[in-house]
């Protein structure tokens, strides 16, 4: 009997069907299984004695539903209390509902006797080493089955307890008296049952071997599958290279150890070898050569998807050309050879999965379904369809609709979740509707049906969004978890189910309370699992990610120390050699990186560091996870330079993004991130060493990842916008008008992209408005600096009062308006300025590190009012502003020119000596960054010549420094007031530009 990897398996609530028919006639004990049987005589027999009692036909109908594994064809064995007649071997087509066998088969004389009556499938066409799967076993007299033929009876079957479908849901056997002088028809011989002891010991080896295999199956006992193999090693023994049943001993054997390279990852030398072997003895039109070549096939499309062999590949690929070619269209074998081979194309090569960046969840694959994962696919693909023709024999009264209603529901859930057709999910969810409303509350299996609901919702809200789905789904899993009592051993996962959907919900909504609620059930879960629990590293991952956006929610250090804690926990659960490790080390780093840009010690960012190389070392070349680890220590690294600025670490980041990239096709979901983040780390390292091929390389990657999101991409305005931002850049560097154009063009493309309600259409309205602002700076033309205004107050109304970048905007509309007021001269403009830049120093209160920005900002729109309208008191306001900016500010030496220039001006206005005195005094803090003495103004002018004399220099800011221009100014300018009183007004300040 051949054990397939592909089986046709039904998925219900439980994940369980019964294994073995459970009939309404008494079952006889089970059949021993023998080796192929032979005939006593080789040609027909003709009986001519008196009346006998003949089986004339048998008809059976259903076969193949529910069957778990591949059929190569099916028969029936009839047994009496002396002989023993089985009829010829028929396949059965995949549309086939009827299988007859007109084979005249002699029943006892005396109607009382007893007749069993057993119907196979088998799984082998060439020498079997048993009857194959028993479908249905049943004991009826001669009597029984002679009126069952004379009123037309079938004989049917009914499901057993937890049974939803299963094969051959009905025999009608057809039964005749005739006397012996009018029989012309050959009667079936009975058969021989060998005696020979190796041939018992190879039929008592094969049995137990599938045996074993079936059970390990079931239960995935592990015990039970090395059993197996060693029962088939001993079968094969008894097989030696020649013996006929050699090839169909490989194969079993080969079967079960594929199994077994599967549960345990290990190496497919032995189940391939052997499946070639067998193959071999299985030459171009042998019957048994399909289904070889359909097993090695699946062995060798495994063998590529652990170690991307091409060469295995390619004769998978081979092999499976070839049974499409030869089996027919509605078989079995066909059907499940198709599937593989569709897979093998929609999935053709090997590539990288998802990158865990701090959360414990399933990555996402591009590789080729597995073998087990094929024999699901075909097991869905028969059991949608069974189930469908199942709900046909059931009227609404049934006691099995439910159930079917409920698997059915569950099988299109996860079609859906393969294909993506919006038609299976809303199917599933009317039929699990359907299903829970059969199991009123208090009904005693109304848990099944209800988390079968609530699943289907979820699934269904992340396709759609809608929140009644997930609000629905909430419900329903508080009910189900209000079914399971403490101590019940479904809790944990009732409280796992629930907490994770209330996380989705605050991510959606961010009401806090659902995330409290979803902690407080995350921790009684882990507190239901002992230290040792196989489950009790991931809880403790989910809990700390819960922890950590709680805290990114508000602010508690208490919660980031304790999913740190918790993180540690579950990387000490996967020591060295753990599979998980990787995923932990990288976890824990997240968490030190973000405690990092909360807390800024720099131990956390090393530790962070330290922690991703060691993930790194864990996922070898060729990995699946190797792509995220490359990503998540060039984050880090490039997070370190923009701190440290140590340029070996931004060189090393390029480098892990680089071979990051290169891991991922050209139409890997995540190419365009990959693409745009080595292109900023390349143009961050323009700007610090300027070199030329970094912003060019940077351009062309921003280039392809734009390419890589066409239009109705989602993306598409964030690639829009980093394109537009190097060509900004690159006119910075270069001076070319055609990149600035082009910047403007390509971010009104992206704003286009972005409509009102949009989260991004800030950052887009942003973006630019600063482009033609710079503009205008270059042109002149005041159109440009109309529309940045227009599009700066619409970025402005985006920012609620207590955004982060409001003071940012407002500043920026300030400056802005205050450059058109100087332009055109409309006092409206310089009024509107001043407002905001208030508003602006309104959101940085004292200890603000952008606070002495916003007092100098206003200083001089005080300045400005005042050349404008001549108020001294604009003036004061000017210098008072200054002087607290100088105070507030750490580097004193524009806030004291500023101050200094303004003190100038009001001594000009007011012709006050003391005033001059306090010109002198804020330039001299200015230049030594000390208090200095009250001195008149002629001694401080004094001292200045004698540092120019000695150093050789004004005593103001270093050579070279940016300043150095405005503070030689302002002191001639203040030289020549105290000497000569001149009333001309050129002294520069700083203006505010865009933040």
């Amino acid at each position: 009997m051949v054990y397939s990897v592909i089986t046709i398996l039904f998925r219900s609530a439980t994940n369980s069907l019964p294994d073995l028919p459970n009939d309404t006639l008494p079952p006889l004990a089970e059949e021993p299984s023998h080796l192929e049987y032979y005939l006593k005589d080789t040609g027909e027999t003709y009986l001519t004695e008196l009346p006998q009692i003949v089986i004339t036909a048998i008809r059976a109908t259903d076969l193949t539903l529910g069957l778990r594994r591949i059929p190569a064809d099916f028969h029936v064995v009839v047994k009496t209390d002396s002989d023993e007649y089985q009829t010829s071997n028929k396949p059965v087509h995949v549309d086939q509902a009827i299988v007859e066998w007109n084979e005249p088969i002699l029943l006892p004389c005396e109607t009382s006797s007893k007749v069993r009556v057993s119907v196979y499938a088998s799984f082998e066409l060439g020498p079997m080493l048993c009857h194959g799967e028993i479908l249905r076993t049943f004991e009826i007299s001669v009597r029984e089955l002679l009126d069952h033929s004379e009123n037309s009876r079938p004989i049917l079957f009914q499901l057993g307890q937890e049974e939803v479908v299963s094969p051959c849901t009905s025999l009608f056997v057809t039964v005749e008296k005739r006397s012996s002088d009018d029989n012309d028809a050959a009667i079936r011989c009975p058969l021989a049952i060998p005696t020979s002891g190796d041939v018992d010991a190879l039929v008592v080896e094969t049995d137990d071997g599938h045996g074993l295999l079936a059970r390990y199956c079931r239960t995935q006992t592990s015990g039970d599958l090395d059993q197996s193999i060693k029962h088939f090693e001993r079968a094969l023994s008894l097989c030696p290279i020649g013996h006929p049943c050699h090839a169909a001993a490989e194969f079993n054997l080969a079967s079960a150890n594929l199994v077994s390279c599967q549960a345990n990852g290990t190496y497919l030398d032995i189940p391939i070898n052997l499946f070639q072997d067998a193959l071999y003895l299985r030459p171009t039109g042998h019957p048994d050569r399909p289904v070889t070549q359909l097993h090695l096939a699946i062995a060798l499309l495994y063998l590529f998807a652990k170690q991307g062999n091409q060469t295995a590949s390619d004769a998978a690929k081979g092999l499976l050309s070839e049974v499409l070619d030869v089996c027919h269209a509605n078989s079995h074998i066909y059907r499940a050879a198709l599937v593989t081979f569709e897979t093998f194309i929609l999935y053709p090569a090997r590539s990288s999965g998802a990158n865990d960046l701090g959360q414990e969840q399933l990555a996402a694959s591009m590789l080729p379904l597995s073998p087990n994962q094929l024999s699901h696919r075909v097991a869905r693909y028969e059991a949608i369809s069974l189930h469908y023709d199942a709900l046909g024999y059931y009227n609404t009264m049934h006691a099995r609709q439910e159930q079917v209603l409920c698997n059915l529901g569950v099988l299109l859930q996860n079609r859906f979740q393969r294909r993506g057709n919006s038609q299976d999910i809303d199917e599933a969810v009317t039929l699990l509707k359907e299903t829970l409303a059969l199991h009123p509350a208090g009904h005693t299996n109304r848990f099944v049906p209800m988390s079968s609901l609530a699943n289907g919702l979820f699934i269904r809200f992340e396709y759609r969004g809608n929140n009644q789905d997930l609000n629905e789904a909430i419900a329903l899993y508080s009910e189900v978890l209000a079914l399971v009592p403490v101590g019940d051993p479904n809790r944990f996962g009732s409280l796992h189910n629930l907490a994770s959907q209330l996380s989705t919900r605050f991510e959606h909504r961010r009401n806090v309370q659902d995330l409290d609620q979803a902690i407080a059930l995350s921790r009684e879960a882990l507190a239901l699992l002992p230290t040792d629990h196989s489950n009790r590293s991931k809880s403790l991952n989910n809990l700390a990610n819960q922890l950590f956006t709680r805290f990114q929610h508000r602010g508690n250090d208490e919660d980031l120390d304790d999913a740190m804690a918790l993180h540690r926990e579950a990387l000490a659960l996967r020591p060295d050699g753990h599979p998980d490790r990787s995923k932990s080390l990288n976890n824990l780093a997240n968490q030190l990186s973000a405690r990092f840009e909360h807390r800024g010690n720099d131990q956390d960012l090393n530790d962070a560091i330290a922690l991703h190389t060691e993930a790194l070392a864990l996922v070898p070349v060729g990995d699946p996870h190797r792509f995220g680890s490359l990503h998540n220590l060039a984050k880090e690294l490039s997070t370190r330079f923009e701190h440290r600025r140590n340029v070996q670490d931004l060189d090393q980041a390029i480098a892990l993004s680089k071979e990051a990239l290169a891991l991922l096709p050209a139409d890997h979901s995540n190419r365009s991130k990959s693409l745009n983040n080595l292109a900023n780390q390349l143009s961050t390292r323009f700007q610090h060493r300027g070199n030329d091929e970094d912003l060019d390389d940077a351009m062309a990657l921003h280039r392809e990842a734009l390419a890589l999101r066409p239009d109705g991409h989602p993306d598409r305005s964030k690639s829009l916008n980093n394109l537009a931002n190097q060509l900004s850049a690159r006119f910075g560097h270069r001076g070319n008008d055609q990149d600035l154009n082009d910047a403007i063009a390509i971010h009104t493309e992206a704003l286009a992209l972005v409509p009102i309600g949009d989260p991004n259409r800030f950052g887009s309205l942003h973006n630019l408005a600063k482009e033609l602002s710079t503009r205008f700076e270059h042109r002149r033309n005041v159109q440009d600096l109309d529309q940045a205004i227009a599009l700066s107050r619409e970025a402005l109304a985006l920012l609620p009062a207590d955004h982060s970048n409001r003071s940012k905007s407002l500043n920026n509309l300030a400056n802005q308006l205050s450059t058109r007021f100087q332009h055109r001269g409309n006092d409206e403009d310089l009024d509107d300025a001043m407002a905001l830049h208030r508003e602006a120093l309104g959101l940085r209160p004292v200890g603000h590190p952008d606070r002495s920005k916003s007092l100098n900002n206003l200083a001089n729109q005080y300045s400005i009012r005042f050349e404008h309208r001549g108020n001294a008191e604009d003036l004061d306001q000017a210098i008072t502003l200054h002087g607290e900016a100088l105070v507030s500010h750490p580097d004193q030496i524009k806030s004291s020119n500023s101050l200094a220039s303004q003190y100038s001006i009001r001594c000009m206005h007011l012709f006050c000596a003391r005033s001059v005195t306090q010109i002198g005094q804020s330039h001299y803090i200015a230049l030594q960054v000390d208090s200095p003495p009250v001195l008149t103004t002629e001694a401080m002018v004094e001292i200045w010549m004698r540092l120019s004399r000695l150093t050789g220099s004004t005593g103001f800011e270093p050579s070279g420094h940016s300043d150095r221009s405005k503070s030689l100014n302002n002191l001639a300018y203040m030289l020549s007031k105290s000497r000569c009183g001149s009333s001309s007004n050129s002294v520069q300040t700083s203006s505010g530009g865009l933040e």
